[in-house]
């Protein structure tokens, strides 16, 4: 549009929006602490003390992978399939009438043969989450990366970033 040899160009409000939108998204990315606090659910954990059968059940319902373990109020390490496996691989025993604490020499991060663990800070852009879980560390993989205020292991676990979360 022409008006007295000047050129104008109009552009519709919801080209505007789109552009504040695309801005507001870019200079303030989706939080890992945004996508913990908008899962409705709460983090589920165990007590070592907990029935190795309920909580697979909890598992098998909820397609958890992870569950994050407990002894009080202390985290003592991560159940999972990996956890499973590795005792039986060394006891060649299992019987889901016992305790989680039955599994606690396979508990600790450290003591799970193939997938590492790893924290991040809640104000970590989830984005760069995705980077974290192409990472192979001495030949593991990463499973789960729990959230803690810091980043910091001595911290709270606010929640967890699984790979699927991040996509």
């Amino acid at each position: 549009m022409d008006i007295n040899d000047v050129n104008y160009v109009y552009v519709k409000q919801e080209l505007i929006d789109s552009i504040d939108y695309l801005i507001n998204k870019i200079e303030h990315p989706v939080t890992v602490g945004d996508k913990i606090l908008s899962n409705l659910n709460p983090l589920y954990c165990a007590d070592i003390t907990f029935s190795l059968k309920d909580v697979l059940k909890e598992m098998k319902n909820k397609q958890y992978s992870n569950v994050p373990v407990f002894q009080g109020e202390h985290f003592f390490g991560i159940f999972s399939s990996n956890t499973i496996f590795s005792k039986f691989t060394y006891d060649r025993s299992l019987d889901d009438t016992g305790k989680i604490s039955e599994y606690k020499d396979y508990l600790p991060i450290e003591n799970h043969f193939d997938e590492y663990f790893d924290y991040v800070s809640s104000s970590l852009p989830l984005r760069k989450c995705i980077s974290k879980f192409k990472n192979i560390k001495k030949g593991k993989r990463l499973a789960l990366l729990s959230v803690t205020e810091g980043g910091r292991p001595s911290d709270d676990i606010k929640g967890v970033i699984t790979v699927e979360d991040c996509l």
